[in-house]
């Protein structure tokens, strides 16, 4: 029962701090744009919402419906940006490639922070082996590009990873492993997590 109401005087004491201070510190405008997924991936509904769920992990806040420290566009709203953006810039330049569209689309939607993660490679399949025991070979590639645009810094920023497998079926080895693997990593180079979780002052 002590513990119970030392939480609920801390929930309180975060509530009201936070509060105070929102006219001082407005919310930071995050813009998370939905997994783009390249042709060619042979991709499940089920893998990509996965990934989704893991890169959300990476940016939550906890108690921020109580503190408001991040405001969230909608994904769909990032999206169809992102999408006239690039409309725009390859009318005046075929080559124009997803890190040109970061910072307009920072501007274009007022966000502090900008988050784009593309799926470039993900597929698997089985062969049989060569060799008198006629194993079966599982091949597995997965490959995962992490951009975006940070406005405080001014800072572009892109990062992939790539993960292989070739061997026996090993469930280490299965494509949806990799490309969590590939996330985890390029979310750690990155560092959003610090971006959206500043240090406290």
């Amino acid at each position: 029962m002590h513990s119970v109401r030392i939480l609920v005087l801390f929930l309180l004491a975060v509530f009201f701090s936070a509060h105070a201070s929102a006219g001082e510190n407005p919310p930071l405008r995050v813009a998370r744009v939905p997994i783009i997924v390249l042709p060619g991936c042979h991709m499940g509904a089920g893998d990509l919402e996965a990934l989704e769920r893991r890169l959300g992990y990476a940016v939550h806040v906890p108690l921020n419906g109580v503190i408001h420290s991040v405001e969230y566009l909608p994904p769909s709203d990032c999206r169809a940006a992102l999408d006239e953006i690039m409309s725009q810039l390859r009318k005046t330049n075929r080559k124009a490639r997803l890190m040109d569209a970061m910072e307009p689309l920072s501007e274009r939607l007022d966000a502090d922070l900008v988050i784009c993660p593309v799926v470039e490679r993900y597929f698997q399949y089985a062969s049989m082996g060569m060799s008198w025991r006629e194993e079966t070979l599982w091949y597995s590639n997965a490959r995962i590009s992490l951009m975006g645009y940070e406005r405080k810094t001014g800072r572009p920023f892109c990062e992939t990873e790539s993960r292989f497998y070739r061997g026996d079926s090993s469930a280490w080895g299965r494509v949806e492993v990799l490309a969590g693997e590939c996330l985890d990593k390029v979310i750690e180079r990155t560092g959003i997590w610090s971006m959206v979780h500043p240090p406290a002052k």
